[in-house]
């Protein structure tokens, strides 16, 4: 059977969608980055995602995203051996403390330095491998980034427990890094 089509973006998500990025364009400006305004945002429905589009051809070596080193979110500090309070394997992982970052971020809304960045970011990731349970997620035939798919619902639920976070929250922040951060960076890069 035919996957069903993508439907068209409407006229007032494309609003929605053209602000977000002129905010994130006009902070990222502000840092001293650049995004081209040859760039268009848009979201596909009815499936989620989102994905950068040209509006107009470009010329070979023509810059289209400079970001300066202020715009990446570093993770929160590691924990000192001495003061790591857990003895879970995923405890201190980069991931996660990435994770927190962000969702630390998130919380300040607009107190936020990242607010433009952090507003670009879906509001879920419904259908990542991550939500799924074991049963699914053990069917898969290849192994995720940063071991992804071996990182089960107990993980999050006793990262969020141990630093008082909501898992709802905590899920969206690390399916937001796995699917948004640079592995060997260990930073988020704003990836729109």
């Amino acid at each position: 059977a035919e996957p069903p089509a993508v439907a068209e973006q409407t006229l007032e998500e494309g609003r929605e969608d053209a602000c977000l990025l002129d905010e994130a364009r006009a902070w990222i400006q502000r840092e001293g980055g650049v995004v081209s305004d040859k760039l268009e945002l848009r979201n596909f429905r009815p499936h989620g995602g989102r994905g950068i589009f040209l509006r107009a051809p470009v010329a070979v070596g023509e810059v289209l995203v400079s970001l300066p080193p202020s715009a990446i979110l570093q993770p929160e500090p590691a924990p000192s051996s001495s003061s790591a309070s857990s003895s879970r394997p995923a405890a201190g992982r980069l991931d996660f403390r990435l994770a927190r970052r962000l969702l630390h971020e998130k919380s300040l809304a607009d107190e936020s330095a990242w607010k433009a960045y952090v507003n670009l970011i879906p509001a879920d990731f419904h259908g990542m491998p991550v939500t799924w349970p074991r049963t699914l997620r053990d069917r898969l035939v290849f192994d995720l980034p940063r071991g992804a798919a071996g990182l089960c619902a107990e993980s999050l639920a006793a990262e969020a427990r141990e630093h008082d976070l909501s898992l709802l929250g905590l899920t969206w922040a690390y399916c937001a890094v796995a699917s948004r951060a640079f592995e060997r960076a260990s930073r988020l890069v704003p990836v729109i």
